[in-house]
């Protein structure tokens, strides 16, 4: 079993280190064809430590500096496998046509510059939760893309449900064919892990441990860590639904009713193991209370 292990992981290694070769190639032979001017800096000094793929560091510098990081922040971001949906989002571009809408922003703004700039004065994950449509797994990817392009680190980004799913296969296919089933693990050492609807995964002691495991290696790992869920780990806007100004008592029963059952819902939903862990090491950030995907059709 042992040397089982030791095959699948070294056949994955070699698989991986392929693939970022020949992206790496891809993005380097575009990047160079539309290249027009400008001087060439060395690979490993402009984009520093933990970002490049392994085989990047001997490719000959053939770009200026603003291109390669280009290149690289392409790169991360096929390998971070955002959404097609959400690959354009972006703080300018989330819709902050009210004053509750704006402070979200901008909280979520400020978290991600100080992860940049002041990266120990700030927790290091940022854990995003409220009612579904409020605009969370936009911000969250917002977030996640200005951090590939300012740290230059790389990222894995999972939807909760699909990640549960993976794994799953993942046994499978480690059974049946030694050449597959590390490339999630590998995948999950990443710098950033982006988790998306924490919480809509179905619940198993199965689903509940490998789950730990996951969040758990990430917070041991000090790496950084952005959630969303529509379960909140608390009430920070206890006080501010009550004194809210120009709301009917209606709505505002309607936004007390929905805090206290997200409060309850998260340790309930995913345990108390993960969800002291996630409060801990996350800035919780709750969104509006309106549904963001409805108003934008609208």
């Amino acid at each position: 079993m042992a040397r089982r292990r030791e095959e699948v992981s070294r056949r994955g290694a070699e698989a991986q280190r392929n693939e970022e070769e020949t992206m790496m190639t891809t993005e380097m032979k575009q990047a160079t064809a539309m290249r027009t001017e400008g001087a060439t800096e060395s690979v490993s000094a402009t984009m520093g430590a933990g970002f490049l793929p392994r085989t990047a560091t001997a490719v000959e510098p053939l770009l200026n500096a603003r291109e390669m990081r280009e290149v690289c922040y392409r790169l991360a971001m096929r390998k971070a496998r955002i959404p097609a949906k959400f690959r354009d989002a972006t703080f300018k571009s989330f819709r902050a046509d009210t004053a509750e809408r704006r402070k979200f922003r901008q909280t979520c703004r400020d978290w991600t510059k100080a992860m940049v700039r002041t990266p120990k004065m700030v927790k290091q994950g940022l854990f995003l939760c409220g009612p579904t449509g409020g605009g969370k797994t936009h911000m969250a990817y917002a977030a996640l893309k200005q951090l590939l392009w300012d740290s230059r680190r790389e990222a894995v980004a999972w939807n909760c449900y699909a990640l549960m799913h993976e794994l799953r296969r993942d046994i499978d296919r480690v059974e049946n064919d030694p050449e597959k089933g590390a490339a999630i693990e590998e995948a999950l050492e990443a710098p950033i892990l982006m988790l998306d609807d924490l919480g809509a995964e179905q619940v198993t002691e199965w689903s509940l441990d490998r789950l730990f495991q996951v969040v758990d290696g990430a917070i041991n790992g000090e790496r950084i860590l952005l959630v969303t869920s529509n379960f909140c780990p608390g009430d920070p806007r206890g006080a501010e639904t009550k004194a809210e100004d120009g709301k009917d008592s209606d709505a505002r029963a309607s936004r007390a009713e929905t805090s206290k059952d997200n409060r309850a819902g998260l340790t309930e939903r995913v345990g108390e193991r993960i969800a002291s862990r996630l409060v801990g090491h996350c800035a919780v950030v709750r969104c509006p209370n309106v549904d963001y995907r409805t108003e934008a059709r609208g």
